[in-house]
């Protein structure tokens, strides 16, 4: 049996840069199934895009969805030991479950790629020289990593996990899921059974002379 040929250098960040852009990829498309549960509780299409695009970040916009979705379903009988609506406990599930991948996607979006190599060393992608670098071959051993900087692990005071290769298939499919969840809440807990909201009356417009008066 032959020994199979370890994957070029080249290879394997070619592989692992795919792997991140699948992953902002598909977080792409949880960002545009969660607008469709913003607009829905909105109301007015245009609007509420100037609304949600407003919002910085994914975590601000989840937030605010989640106070429309919190508002427009029954609230418990009773203030203590209430039950909360089944389309709310839906809800929140999918908002813990967002809140859990989210703090992996800030890793892949700000902390920095670096390859494992001989002896447990480390080096930075940035600082690699691609030519030099080509003529040494990988082994099994050797793999890219996303890896949490030495002052940001002091900053949180423990050792962080680096996101390999398998952690990003995982959280991809983490993040599949979370896209299907939000489309199936979408069609079935809140387009098909959203209660009518309840509408407060105008406030009575008060002439200039009324105002003067109390003036």
């Amino acid at each position: 049996m032959t020994k199979p040929v370890p994957k070029s250098w080249q290879e394997l960040g070619d592989e692992f840069h795919m792997m991140i852009g699948y992953c902002i990829g598909e977080w792409a498309q949880v960002d545009d199934e969660l607008f469709r549960i913003f607009r829905d509780c909105v109301g007015a299409y245009e609007q509420s895009a100037i609304i949600y695009y407003r919002m910085p970040g994914l975590d601000v916009r989840l937030g605010c969805t989640d106070e429309l979705i919190e508002s427009i379903f029954p609230k418990p009988e009773r203030k203590s030991g209430g039950h909360p609506h089944e389309h709310v406990k839906k809800w929140r599930e999918i908002k813990k479950t967002f809140n859990d991948l989210l703090a992996i996607r800030r890793r892949i979006a700000h902390h920095p790629i670096e390859i494992h190599t001989y002896g447990d060393r480390r080096t930075p992608l940035k600082s690699v020289n691609k030519d030099a670098l080509s003529k040494y071959p990988s082994n099994a051993e050797s793999w890219f990593a996303l890896y949490v900087s030495q002052h940001e692990e002091l900053r949180v005071g423990k050792s962080v996990p680096a996101l390999s290769m398998k952690d990003l298939k995982e959280h991809l499919k983490g993040v599949v899921h979370l896209r299907d969840a939000l489309r199936h809440f979408f069609l079935n807990e809140l387009m098909s059974t959203k209660p009518q909201s309840k509408q407060l009356p105008p406030s009575p417009l008060q002439s200039p002379e009324t105002t003067k008066d109390r003036g």
